[in-house]
């Protein structure tokens, strides 16, 4: 049985190991505990876990935030094992209408372009692809 619930920092050993196996999916220094801690705490209620009840293992993880006016999806990772079960779905969804209730109209879903795995999900899903943007980035 899978079961949904707020992302907390005591997640974080079980969802790094989740984004470093993950096709397509690359860590900064960002992406440390102390840095995923300060997020969600900044963002609380708004990112999740699927927990296969059963093992008690982690199933799928999404980090999700936003900036007041815009929802932003980092690192959707659904293990292997359970894809093609509406995880990444019902992940996306329920930071979706956390962003809803929070005033949030729009949310982008960060996507390193030559994660192919990726890319098909959130083109499947029915999210457009701006590629009249381009994204730029410097560490402080």
């Amino acid at each position: 049985m899978l079961k949904y619930i707020e992302m907390s920092i005591t997640h974080y050993e079980e969802a790094r190991q989740l984004w470093e196996k993950a096709e397509g999916v690359y860590l900064t220094r960002a992406d440390s505990k102390e840095s995923i801690k300060k997020y969600l705490e900044r963002n609380p209620g708004i990112s999740f876990v699927c927990i296969e009840t059963k093992e008690n293992k982690m199933a799928g993880v999404l980090l999700c935030g936003n900036d007041g006016r815009r929802g932003i999806i980092y690192h959707l990772v659904v293990h292997p094992n359970f894809r093609n079960r509406s995880v990444g779905k019902t992940l996306t969804q329920l930071s979706l209408n956390k962003l809803k209730e929070a005033g949030i109209e729009r949310c982008l879903a960060l996507v390193r372009a030559d994660n192919k795995t990726g890319n098909e999900f959130w083109s499947k899903t029915g999210w457009n692809k701006k590629s009249e943007s381009e994204l730029y980035i410097i560490d402080l």
